[in-house]
């Protein structure tokens, strides 16, 4: 595997695949906010026009995740605060899902913010009123980050309504 890196974007090579984990570009953003939709429901996601200003202030980054042929594979948004960054949204294209792109990607975001305490909240398992299949998506989701070297403090939040873990 080779690596290169600048402050902006960063490379993995993977066999055959490059990934790449950039700044979003404007013509990209379309693309984006489509992949933005489906990958979360309604009721989780802030309204894209105001990442996209936040992204502006500084605040927030939304970038893009793609593959060596510029093909859109995922996006991530992250919310900056001092040294704190928070990964607040993370997809991959369901097309490019279960080759290790996330976990390549999620690498890239933590050498990204290498020094800074990065963290993430996933929804809360285990709750009576969750139909089985999405408690079977919530167990993959956290078994994903537990394998790639997130760990889980056993914070709990309810943050407008809904119940993480964070």
């Amino acid at each position: 595997r080779m690596m290169n890196h600048t402050c902006e974007n960063l490379f993995i090579f993977m066999e055959e695949t490059m990934v790449l984990l950039s700044k979003t570009a404007s013509h990209e953003l379309k693309a984006l906010k489509r992949l933005y939709r489906t990958a979360f429901p309604r009721a989780e996601r802030k309204p894209f026009g105001l990442i996209c200003r936040q992204a502006r202030r500084g605040r927030m980054e939304l970038l893009t995740l793609r593959g060596g042929n510029g093909e859109l594979l995922g996006l991530a948004v992250t919310m900056l605060h001092g040294e704190s960054v928070l990964l607040d949204y993370f997809a991959v294209d369901p097309s490019a899902r279960g080759g290790g792109i996330g976990s390549e990607a999620l690498r890239l975001l933590l050498e990204r913010y290498a020094g800074k305490r990065f963290f993430l909240e996933i929804e809360r398992l285990g709750l009576p009123d969750t139909p089985p299949e999405q408690e079977k998506l919530r167990e993959r989701r956290k078994a994903f980050y537990l394998r790639n070297g997130m760990q889980a403090p056993g914070l709990y939040a309810c943050i407008l309504g809904s119940k993480w873990n964070c």
